[in-house]
């Protein structure tokens, strides 16, 4: 689904026509003119076209979630407080589909859960490595032996390399240096860290995320 927009059309409409826009066939919204800052009126024209390919159900899908999500932060139900959700999660929506429109790789909001569950699996190696960070800082010897080392991986989409590279940042103790189409290099506080990684187990979660 496109947008073929001319002069003057304010954004919300942008984001309430990409959301509630339903068509088989192209529609043209009019609007009258309006002066702005004394140059000469402008009119505006909205043309929502079906574009082959287009899920729908995707942004309205994510458009519910980050409403949903708004609302219980929130814990208010004034009509500003909801309002203010609704534009900011329709702003969501439509920069995400301009996104798509870019690199041509529409997220599937089905993966949802598998990404939830790898949160809450790379929430619990954070813990462990903060464990073993302050045990080495507190042991009297210091067992901290800084080192670099190549990590290969097999990992194709720039989202899953991306997802890869900053949970090995976010891991304490892990850092990553540099990453390259192939294979990062990672600094690491001990060998250990960096064996760990060598064992791929974080890699095959973020496979198996399938995004």
């Amino acid at each position: 689904m496109g947008f073929s927009v001319h002069a003057g059309k304010p954004l919300f409409l942008h984001l309430i026509n990409l959301v509630l826009s339903y068509t088989d066939s192209p529609i043209t919204f009019w609007s009258g003119c309006y002066h702005c800052a004394g140059l000469q009126p402008l009119y505006w024209e909205v043309a929502i076209v079906p574009q082959q390919g287009a899920n729908l159900m995707h942004y309205l899908s994510t458009f519910f979630i980050l409403f949903v999500f708004w609302v219980l932060l929130s814990g208010y139900f004034s009509m500003l407080l909801l309002s203010l959700g609704l534009m900011s999660s329709l702003l969501v929506v439509w920069l995400l589909w301009r996104m798509d429109q870019v690199d041509g790789e529409v997220r599937n909001i089905g993966r949802m859960p598998a990404v939830l569950t790898y949160a809450v699996w790379l929430l619990w190696q954070v813990i462990k490595a903060n464990i073993d960070v302050a045990r080495r800082i507190w042991d009297p010897e210091l067992p901290i032996y800084p080192t670099c080392r190549r990590l290969d991986t097999e990992l194709k989409s720039v989202l899953e390399t991306t997802i890869y590279a900053n949970s090995i940042t976010l891991t304490p103790g892990t850092l990553t240096v540099d990453v390259k189409e192939d294979h990062f290099v990672v600094h690491s506080l001990s060998e250990e860290g960096l064996l760990e990684l060598l064992k791929g187990n974080m890699e095959r979660r973020i496979r198996r995320l399938r995004i």
